[in-house]
């Protein structure tokens, strides 16, 4: 159905530790594709990746490239701050590691507490997106749960789609925290079906309440696919009729990630 690829964010600490040992391991289960979580790190790798085969076709960038907030930066999550802050430099990194996409996958709660700050970062997203459309790259926005919460009655993800240009800026749909807010993911998918390019990929345990706030989640929630409750085949059915053009498998917490990639592999190339 998919050629699976994974979203780096999974192995973030492997990478950190032996980098050489974890691409090795996603060569040797069958990924061609990956997805970077920090350009600066996608970029120290990239030469392991292309010996193994592996092609990074999308990457997450600093969202304080487009925000400014610099000072919100967490560097526990990030292996170093690239070495200039205007989007421009995020822009050449993609394009010297050749990617298709560009991803802004997140916002500090300090980002997001107004809608007056959805509206600017719309703004931004445009201006964005054209100097990504000029450098022959796609911009993507990657929602969590907070983009779905009301306020003034208004749902901010709704907001930015509304205020964004369809062409600038096109969708990574991240399915588990779109039902984690008590929304449905298939249903985003149709009413946002001209705008989908990517999926984010994980299963979700039973008994998840619903919720927001993507930093209160227990681990035990996150599964590999095929072993939670999301509808997970129904998803890449509709990813493969809207063009969908990427799945990435995300397992952000896990007691077993070698297990966890392997299966979450297998239950795709199983369709």
């Amino acid at each position: 159905m998919y050629q699976p690829s994974l979203q780096l964010w999974t192995i973030r600490h492997w990478l950190e530790d032996t980098p050489n040992e974890a691409i090795q391991f996603l060569a040797e289960i069958g990924f061609q594709s990956i997805e970077g979580h920090d350009l600066t790190l996608l970029q120290e790798i990239k030469p392991q990746l292309d010996n193994h085969g592996i092609k990074a076709v999308s990457s997450f960038f600093l969202w304080s490239h487009l925000t400014h907030r610099w000072d919100l930066v967490n560097l526990d999550n990030y292996s170093r701050l690239p070495a200039k802050k205007d989007f421009s430099y995020a822009l050449e990194q993609a394009h010297e590691l050749g990617l298709q996409y560009l991803v802004l996958g997140y916002l500090k709660p300090e980002e997001r507490s107004k809608l007056d700050q959805y509206r600017r970062l719309a703004d931004q997203l445009n201006e964005a997106g054209e100097l990504c459309r000029e450098a022959g790259i796609q911009l993507c926005y990657h929602n969590h749960g907070f983009e779905f919460e009301e306020q003034e009655n208004i749902v901010p993800y709704h907001l930015l789609m509304e205020r964004t240009e369809p062409e600038l800026l096109k969708i990574e749909l991240d399915t588990f925290w779109v039902h984690a807010t008590g929304n449905d993911a298939l249903q985003l998918m149709q009413q946002y079906q001209d705008r989908i390019s990517q999926l984010h990929l994980k299963d979700q345990a039973e008994g998840l309440a619903l919720t927001y706030d993507d930093q209160a989640v227990e681990k035990k929630f996150f599964k590999p696919l095929g072993q939670g409750c999301l509808p997970i085949k129904d998803i890449l059915l509709l990813a493969k009729q809207v063009g969908v053009t990427h799945c990435h498998i995300e397992q952000d917490f896990t007691d077993d990630l070698r297990s966890a990639i392997q299966h979450s592999i297998d239950f795709i190339n199983g369709l």
